[in-house]
């Protein structure tokens, strides 16, 4: 049982600086996508650490060693301190439960080095909920991610469940935090919780949070924030809009403090920024930009931190990458810069990626061309429909599995595969599973009795809040063909599937929710 904490402050505490946030990293809102899970990490101890995790790639974190190697919390966080291993975890983010004082970001009272996404005191010692991790992607821009699917919080909070993932970027280093859903219960530890990164830096312990997401009180549904390390940016660069094709264009550079400030997550009352030019003079407001590189120094906090800025000049009319976008219809964010949009986190802005999601499928195949005499722009495809354009979707059908992941010919080229020949690629028709990339050990439902002959029993657990819900189920055989669909209500946590048509063999039930798809095998006798 978790009790109040008494602290002791010791001198030692003393030979440590904190920085309240980290020039190490900057943090933006991304587009919410998930991405499916493929092995479970069954934790049945409160605030534990698992044992050690082996990335399929190389990690530099602040600057820490480079690694392959963390440990997973129960409580929405990992370790790269692997020393952890198998240890308790801490689950407070106040002195109290009261949650006055917090423990914001940076912490020593929280660990580190660590990523928090989302970060608060869960308890998944019922198994109600489940941990994953999984790799999607090619070498060099693979992804791991790591899932936390409908864990409990503690306590009175426990009805209360929290489903989010991390998301390491192979080669970049970026570090996405992705929340499906993270209600808020103050009925324990004050409902505080945090999404962010730490470490110590030259004995200096750093840390950056996702704006409104340090220690707080707080709830969010389907949001994502993407942490980038400057390292990888090499800079600031700019790419505007050349709007009338004459080398010559303004930039306002107060507008561009504001952003740098939000990206830093800094407020502009205790903090300064000055933007230099190559004279060593102080620029203001509108600024002149011309063809070829316009280079400035950014000053934060009187020398604090310096950073390079280039601004360049772009044919916003052009198409850089030949994908059948223009340049400017690549300004995914709408903030007039086009460096900084990187839907697959290659480090490849889109205006200059040809491939957009880093799914494999080109985007110009993923759009609907327009007349150009007609209409300005082109038409862009949503298959799914879920509002993200398939040349931006991860998983364009919606049916739980990545583009990149139906690949069923193995060939690196989703378009050609069309395992029932009816001319639809199975990367846009939900009709068609891999098998091979869907999680079978969901813990979210349980199905019987096994084997079946006439109905299966769907079983949910009381605490997942699913009563009086219409679910999606699918039923796929093992060839990965879909066999029957149909919506199900959820009535005394559980619903019945009539399977009297299915010949004998074994089949795949697949629930989806909150874009990620649960599975689990049965047998018809």
């Amino acid at each position: 049982m978790k009790r109040s904490i008494t602290f002791l402050i010791t001198l030692c505490l003393t030979a440590y600086g904190f920085a309240q946030n980290s020039f190490h990293y900057i943090v933006e809102s991304i587009p919410y996508q998930t991405f499916q899970e493929q092995d479970v990490i069954q934790f049945s101890i409160d605030d534990r650490y698992s044992d050690v995790i082996t990335l399929p790639f190389l990690i530099d974190f602040f600057d820490e060693p480079t690694t392959d190697q963390f440990v997973i919390g129960t409580n929405g966080g990992i370790t790269f301190d692997i020393a952890e291993a198998n240890e308790g975890q801490v689950w407070a983010l106040g002195a109290n439960d009261n949650g006055n004082p917090f423990y914001t970001i940076p912490s020593m009272d929280i660990p580190f080095p660590s990523i928090f996404g989302v970060f608060h005191d869960m308890n998944n010692s019922s198994s109600v909920g489940a941990i994953f991790t999984g790799v999607t992607g090619e070498s060099p821009n693979r992804r791991f991610h790591i899932t936390y699917e409908n864990n409990p919080q503690f306590g009175l909070c426990e009805p209360f469940l929290s489903t989010c993932q991390m998301i390491i970027h192979e080669t970049s280093g970026i570090i996405d935090v992705v929340i499906t859903d993270k209600p808020n219960c103050e009925l324990w530890n004050g409902g505080l919780a945090v999404v962010g990164l730490q470490a110590m830096v030259g004995g200096e312990l750093q840390g950056i949070a996702a704006p409104g997401r340090n220690t707080s009180v707080w709830e969010a549904q389907e949001e994502a924030w993407r942490f980038t390390p400057v390292s990888f940016l090499n800079g600031f660069n700019v790419a505007i809009c050349d709007v009338n094709n004459d080398d010559s264009e303004a930039f306002n550079v107060d507008d561009y403090k504001a952003a740098i400030f939000e990206l830093f997550n800094l407020d502009d009352v205790t903090n300064t920024m000055a933007i230099i030019d190559t004279n060593d003079v102080e620029v203001n407001g509108d600024v002149s930009v011309v063809s070829g590189d316009n280079l400035y120094t950014i000053d934060i906090n009187n020398g604090t931190q310096f950073f390079d800025m280039n601004i360049t000049l772009v044919n916003c009319e052009d198409d850089g990458d030949t994908d059948g976008l223009t340049n400017g219809e690549e300004d995914v964010n709408g903030n007039g810069n086009l460096n900084d949009d990187d839907t697959d986190g290659d480090g490849i802005p889109n205006y200059l990626d040809d491939d957009d999601d880093g799914d494999n499928v080109l985007t110009n195949i993923e759009l609907v061309f327009a007349d150009r005499n007609n209409a300005s722009s082109a038409t862009t495809l949503d298959t799914d429909g879920d509002t993200i354009p398939n040349h931006l979707d991860f998983d364009d059908d919606g049916d739980g599995v990545l583009t990149l992941d139906e690949d069923y010919n193995g060939n690196g080229d989703p378009t050609d595969d069309d395992v029932n020949i009816n001319g639809i690629p199975d990367y846009l028709e939900a009709q068609i599973l891999n098998i091979d990339k869907v999680s079978l050990n969901s813990s979210l439902f349980s199905v019987h009795p096994i084997p079946a002959k006439t109905d299966i029993n769907v079983q949910f657990s009381e605490n997942i809040g699913f009563e009086g819900r219409e679910l999606l189920t699918r039923i796929y055989d093992i060839q990965g063909r879909l066999v029957l669909e149909q919506e199900m209500s959820v009535v005394n946590s559980r619903f019945t599937i009539d399977i009297s048509e299915l010949n004998s063999g074994n089949y795949i039930l697949l629930i989806q929710k909150d874009g990620l798809t649960r599975a689990k095998k049965f047998i018809v006798d």
